[in-house]
């Protein structure tokens, strides 16, 4: 019988740790053992967590299978806002290659450039993209793109309210 550590339960349930303890005094969510070796760990049983809607959905989900799909062709992308990549980082597990990623923020760059030193990171407003040697180029070489445009609001405000 596989046993779930707190951290799985509060990940899988989308619950902050705190809530769990809660749970477990007032009988709504109890664990199934404390380990006292281990500054007492709870750790809970499936069957526990299946009275939960989004634990069912989890478990009943096709994940093993979802994770064998492979696509029909290879894709590429461009990324405007990257940030430190962290979206960058799940289309790669995706298989999805990076043509071009584009940060303003120079430690973002940084992070990007010391992380996957073989993408193309470009650094700098995404308004003078067109202006960079050799950008329009490398578009050209894109057979198939994906053109992600990621803008928190905090960079839609500065964006949408700069005249071009």
């Amino acid at each position: 019988m596989k046993l779930y550590n707190q951290i799985e339960v509060s990940n899988l349930l989308d619950v902050p740790l705190h809530r769990l303890e809660t749970w477990a005094n007032n009988g709504k969510l109890v664990p199934s053992k404390i380990d006292l070796s281990k500054n007492g760990e709870k750790s809970y049983i499936k069957e526990n967590l299946l009275k939960f809607d989004i634990a069912q959905e989890v478990f009943d989900s096709k994940w093993q299978e979802f994770t064998q799909i492979t696509p029909n062709r290879h894709y590429n992308s461009i990324e405007l806002f990257a940030g430190a990549g962290g979206l960058a980082l799940g289309m790669e597990k995706a298989g999805i290659q990076h043509a071009l990623l584009n940060e303003i923020d120079k430690y973002a760059c940084a992070t990007l450039k010391h992380n996957r030193p073989e993408w193309n990171v470009l650094e700098g407003d995404v308004r003078f993209l067109m202006q960079v040697k050799g950008w329009a180029l490398k578009i050209r070489e894109v057979h198939y793109f994906l053109i992600l445009l990621v803008v928190s609001m905090k960079y839609a405000q500065k964006f949408l309210s700069v005249r071009m």
